[in-house]
């Protein structure tokens, strides 16, 4: 609050004690702590709208995906955490669906879906598995081209919340 009533650091170091550097990194490491827990948050969020797709049908551009796709119910729903692996979101139902949240302030990179690729690779391989990244800020054109070229579904947070309308899920904007 100081900052945005035009304080510099030092003098708000001076005024509630400690460094200007100090302040910084603790105020870096509070956010960095916020955002972890909003990512958690909505990497909930997305467990339940998955829980919701129940066969509708919706337009592709949501997902990044070309004409219409008839979204699968899923039998299970859940996070996964074995082995090493993590993984925000894994929903089952003779198909698998992966899905990855990144709540980030920053677009997705191609970096970030190459990560995401090769965590998936260290699952035990299953033929009918659909990979979904999720990105708050959206996705770099790096990243676009790298999805289409692999068949990776995609979201802005944009189009997340425009599903969870559609499907009439509650979702906090």
């Amino acid at each position: 609050d100081l900052r945005a009533h035009g304080k510099e650091w030092a003098d708000i170091a001076g005024e509630v004690g400690g460094t200007a550097e100090a302040r910084r990194k603790q105020l870096t490491r509070a956010v960095a702590r916020v955002s972890r827990e909003l990512g958690l948050a909505r990497e909930s969020q997305v467990r339940e709208l998955m829980r919701s797709l129940a066969g509708q049908t919706v337009s592709g551009s949501l997902l990044g995906l070309p004409g219409n796709v008839t979204l699968p119910t899923f039998g299970s729903v859940t996070a996964y955490d074995q082995q090493g692996i993590e993984i925000d979101v894994l929903a089952e139902n003779g198909e698998t669906w992966v899905v990855e949240v990144k709540w980030q302030n920053e677009p997705a990179t191609r970096k970030d879906l190459e990560a995401f690729v090769a965590k998936v690779g260290r699952l035990p391989p299953d033929p009918a598995r659909r990979l979904w990244f999720i990105a708050r800020a959206g996705f770099r054109d790096s990243a676009i081209r790298y999805a289409r070229k692999h068949g990776i579904a995609f979201s802005s947070q944009q189009d997340i919340q425009t599903l969870a309308e559609l499907l009439g899920v509650r979702f906090i904007k």
